[in-house]
């Protein structure tokens, strides 16, 4: 864990068995959700760069705070991993890489946030369950969201992934909605490694949620940097062979589910 005075705290991921010079060709910026901190991603943002050339760095803008929605504090953080790369990711030193930003609940929220106080454009952005959106914002660049078809942890999905997906360009985004209407719930809180402690602790299947959701971000990424055209198929191959209920949603599609505020669940 590295701390940037006055900014925040990061811990980067990349896969050792890529030669130096093409370790970092990609670099992903996943900001950690409320109470979280820079610990509590090793599995997902693992899963993001194995077997790829994708780094990725966990990020905290507020590590002494519970509430991670500064969206200035996001971006300072941000910028100031970007300007000196060289010095703070080994890996990245000397390389140019694609920037991709994101994170989970509000910390994807302050992403989005972010955008207009970055001093480079981003190449997508990357929202696990990014939380709260009052009305749907406006992203421009490629997005990738992943959320839910049920209300968990007091994250309202209308307010949620669901939201940033309909305020993206519908040229170029892709939402991951899983199905967590089952017997056994997958809440918001299973792209951590451990849920959200007794809030909303992990639930059988986290892992299964972390491994297509690492897997996504390596197919997203790749579907950026080809400026392929979107089409579901080039993502589904993201959750095949994994026990996940997930409907895919891409570009001008909508998902089905969406309902008025007294017919939302909350699924404790």
């Amino acid at each position: 864990v590295m701390t940037l005075p006055k900014k925040g705290q990061i811990r980067y991921f990349y896969d050792d068995g890529h030669v130096d010079e093409h370790a970092c060709g990609s670099l992903v910026v996943l900001g950690v959700g409320t109470a979280m901190t820079v610990n509590d991603y090793e599995d997902l943002a693992s899963r993001i760069s194995w077997n790829n050339d994708i780094v990725t760095v966990v990020s905290d803008h507020a590590p002494n705070w519970i509430a991670k929605t500064s969206h200035k504090a996001y971006a300072d953080l941000t910028v100031a991993l970007i300007k000196n790369l060289d010095d703070l990711i080994p890996p990245c030193k000397s390389s140019s890489p694609s920037i991709f930003i994101g994170g989970h609940s509000s910390s994807g929220m302050a992403a989005v946030m972010a955008l207009p106080l970055l001093d480079f454009v981003p190449s997508g952005f990357i929202g696990f369950d990014p939380f709260n959106f009052n009305s749907p914002p406006s992203i421009s660049i490629p997005a990738m969201v992943w959320g839910f078809s049920d209300t968990t942890c007091a994250v309202d999905v209308d307010k949620a992934a669901k939201a940033a997906y309909q305020g993206s360009n519908p040229k170029h985004r892709v939402f991951f909605q899983i199905q967590n209407h089952h017997e056994i719930v997958l809440t918001h809180c299973s792209f951590t490694d451990k849920g959200c402690e007794m809030i909303c602790p992990e639930r059988e299947g986290s892992d299964d949620v972390r491994v297509a959701a690492g897997n996504s971000a390596q197919r997203f990424v790749s579907v950026v940097l080809a400026s392929s055209s979107y089409s579901k198929h080039l993502f589904e191959d993201a959750v095949a062979g994994i026990d996940l209920d997930v409907d895919i949603f891409v570009n001008e599609e909508q998902p089905d589910n969406i309902r008025s505020p007294t017919e939302r669940t909350e699924v404790k």
